[in-house]
C-alpha cells in the first residue's frame, strides 16, 4: 500500500524544530514505526509526527497508531488509545482515561521489542469494538 501523507519537506521543517540531543532518537522512532507498520499514514498532526490506518472511521484519531514528538530533551511515542493496548513489559506512562506514551532520554532508552509489539497492538486495535459499534 502507498504510503500517503505529507512530503519530504514538511517532515523535515518538522524535524528542525527538534532539539539536538532528541532527533536521533525521534528518527530512531520513525523508521521503527514505518517498519512495524508500513500501511500507517503518516502525516504532521497536532503538530508531531502522526500515524494513523487509512480509511478508518474518524481518521487520524479513530485511526490512530502512534505519533512521535518530543518535549524539552526527550522523545515521546504516545498511543492515543494506549490505555486499551497489552503493556506486558510495563513501558507505557501516563494517566489520562485513554492515552498513553513511552518517554525516552536517548537510543539506548528504546525498548525495541516491546514498542514493536505496542504499535503491533496499535494497529490491531479497533476503538468501534469487533462489530463497528462504539
Amino acid at each position: 500500500m502507498t504510503r500517503r501523507g505529507p512530503n519530504r519537506s514538511k517532515v523535515v521543517a518538522w524535524l528542525d524544530g527538534c532539539p539536538g540531543d532528541c532527533r536521533d532518537t525521534v528518527l530512531v522512532l520513525r523508521e521503527l514505526v514505518r517498519d512495524v507498520a508500513p500501511e500507517a499514514i503518516e502525516d504532521i498532526k497536532f503538530n508531531t509526527l502522526c500515524y494513523y490506518k487509512p480509511g478508518h472511521p474518524f481518521g487520524s484519531i479513530g485511526g490512530n497508531v502512534c505519533m512521535i514528538s518530543w518535549k524539552d530533551d526527550r522523545a515521546l511515542l504516545s498511543f492515543i488509545h494506549g490505555a486499551q493496548l497489552p503493556d506486558p513489559q510495563h513501558v507505557l506512562k501516563g494517566r489520562a482515561k485513554a492515552k498513553r506514551f513511552v518517554e525516552l532520554r536517548g537510543l539506548m532508552d528504546i525498548p525495541r521489542a516491546a514498542l514493536e509489539d505496542l504499535i503491533r497492538a496499535a494497529v490491531d486495535y479497533n476503538p468501534l469494538g469487533e462489530d463497528g459499534i462504539p
